[in-house]
């Protein structure tokens, strides 16, 4: 069997352990990158893979596994790399992530290797009052083994695995997801300064397309007028079928065109010169675009009965400023699935789970609008609103802990 990226990679992460000892997992290695546990699950299964402009990204992914333990030399990390069709590390790499693969001294000593490898650390974390810090990640420093070749020396690992920050984290977990990866060295050390950033990265994309940007603009205030009214759960029964139409019309056109009007990451590379090719590409798009779509429209599907079951009724201007979300989601999904494949298959193909994904997506709002029309009292009632939510709660962790477990 032919290794792939996926392959080597769950192989370093499964011999690469946290800091209490325990096996790093799909979730641990997630938390510690600021990524989905499924899309590390998307990794090793080579569904997806890390764009090469994420470079900073991939060498966190690197000094991750070297920290655990499951990469213990520059040549394991540069056979990763060029399994997966990246260029091997550079120095100033090495030196943020492992500096201590640069020491030429082979006879150095135990106590030089310890240093090297504090300072490899230093180049990670600023050490504050015993533990260490890195962005907005709190790791506490241990004791453990590091070995390369027939040398073994106790040295001090750190525990990057640790919670994940509130609200700050999330935004710049956020912005890592929209490509804001590569930040200004001025910007990339607070928050303000990523903000800042971002945003303009934003208006600037926004000048460059600004008919794209008035597109998406409209296609989000068609969504906002459409259904928004389901989710207020206030409709009279009259009005009823109409609500649930429009909801579930609006669920399917908007990711669609957002799909076709979208122009995917790196598409000027894409071979395009046979109409099966442009079919595929199209495709991708769409199903990319649906699966972002109705992702975030499910969650906040839950989140409206759970509000009316407590009493509680979102107004109508935050639903339809809520209802951004589908819009942003879709419009990462349509600009990043076409470029995956074409790295999985070097070519315009789609996989087998993509007829899959795409016929449930399409008809995911036509299925939320048929519950809400046969249910709608009942999704109301405490009860069993409830227990629909359990069930869909329930279902998502399973979910979840099965991929953190594979």
């Amino acid at each position: 069997m032919n290794t792939t990226f996926g392959r080597q990679l769950k192989h370093h992460r499964t011999h690469s352990t946290t800091a209490d000892g325990r096996p790093l997992t799909q979730a641990k290695l997630a938390e510690a990158l600021y990524v989905s546990v499924d899309t590390v699950s998307n990794w090793e299964r080579d569904i997806t893979q890390i764009q090469h402009k994420d470079r900073e990204l991939l060498v966190q992914l690197l000094g991750v596994l070297i920290i655990g333990g499951g990469i213990q030399a520059r040549v394991e990390a540069d056979g990763l790399l060029s399994i997966g069709g990246y260029s091997a590390l550079d120095d100033a790499e090495v030196t943020t992530i492992a500096s201590h693969w640069l020491t030429t001294d082979s006879e150095g000593s135990a106590n030089d290797e310890n240093s090297s490898m504090n300072s490899n650390q230093g180049a990670i974390f600023t050490q504050i009052n015993g533990d260490y810090v890195a962005g907005d990640k709190t790791a506490h420093q241990i004791s453990g083994d590091y070995i390369e070749g027939d040398k073994q020396t106790t040295v001090n690992h750190t525990n990057i695995y640790i919670q994940r920050p509130g609200i700050v984290g999330s935004f710049l977990w956020l912005f890592g997801h929209l490509g804001l990866r590569s930040n200004d060295p001025h910007t990339d050390h607070t928050f303000a300064g990523k903000f800042i950033f971002a945003f303009s990265k934003i208006f600037d994309y926004a000048q460059e397309h600004f008919s794209y940007v008035f597109a998406v603009f409209v296609l989000w205030g068609f969504a906002a007028f459409f259904m928004d009214d389901l989710l207020l759960w206030q409709a009279h029964p009259d009005q009823l079928l109409r609500i649930c139409l429009d909801f579930a019309l609006a669920g399917v056109l908007v990711p669609i065109v957002i799909g076709l009007v979208t122009i995917a990451d790196d598409q000027h590379t894409f071979d395009t010169s046979s109409k099966d090719a442009i079919h595929t590409m199209k495709t991708l798009k769409v199903t990319g675009a649906l699966s972002g779509f109705v992702g975030i429209l499910g969650f906040l599907y839950l989140v409206s009965i759970a509000a009316t079951m407590l009493g509680y009724s979102f107004s109508i201007t935050t639903w339809r400023l809520m209802l951004w979300g589908p819009v942003i989601l879709s419009v990462i999904g349509a600009k990043r699935i076409p470029v995956d494949r074409q790295k999985m298959f070097a070519e315009m193909r789609l996989h087998e789970a993509d007829r899959l994904f795409f016929f449930v997506c399409l008809f995911f709002s036509s299925l939320l609008a048929a519950i809400t029309y046969f249910l709608y009292d009942q999704l109301t009632n405490p009860i069993f609103g409830g227990i629909f939510i359990l069930a869909f709660g329930v279902l998502a962790i399973a979910q979840s802990y099965k991929r953190a477990h594979r």
